[in-house]
Order: C-alpha cells, then structure tokens, then sequence
C-alpha cells in the first residue's frame, strides 16, 4: 500500500494498492528498487517505487528529515 501521494494524475495516491512482481536496479545509485504493479482508478500501472523524503518541519525549520519506500506491506487475501 502507498504511503505517500506520488502521481495524482495517474492514481498513485496514498493508500492505493500495489503488487512488487520484481526487483530492479536504480539507474541514478545503482539501488535495487521494487517494481510494482498498482492497481488505480485508471486501471493497472507498473512502475519503479523511489524513495521519497519525509520531513517534519516547524516555523519553517526542517526538525527531522528521513527517506524511505513510501510503502506497507498489506495482507490483501
């Protein structure tokens, strides 16, 4: 399941449900990545999962910053 709004024109938004079919490797790092099928509200879509960066910020200060896979593992049986 998607954590994170990524594409909201093409229906990846946060709690959207996905399949990992592969593994790939990142063309930039070299980082091996999921690649998922999504199931959207435009229909099925395969794509490569980046990490994305969540910050926590106050008064325009960066307190936390982290980067993740904005996904979790969903029983979907």
């Amino acid at each position: 399941m998607l954590l994170k709004n990524l594409d909201l024109k093409m229906g990846l938004v946060n709690g959207v449900s996905g399949k990992v079919i592969s593994f790939a490797r990142d063309c930039e790092g070299g980082e091996l990545l999921p690649l998922i099928r999504w199931k959207t509200r435009n229909g099925d879509l395969t794509k490569l999962c980046h990490r994305v960066e969540f910050k926590i910020s106050k008064e325009g200060r960066t307190l936390a910053c982290r980067s993740q896979l904005p996904l979790r593992l969903v029983d979907n049986e």
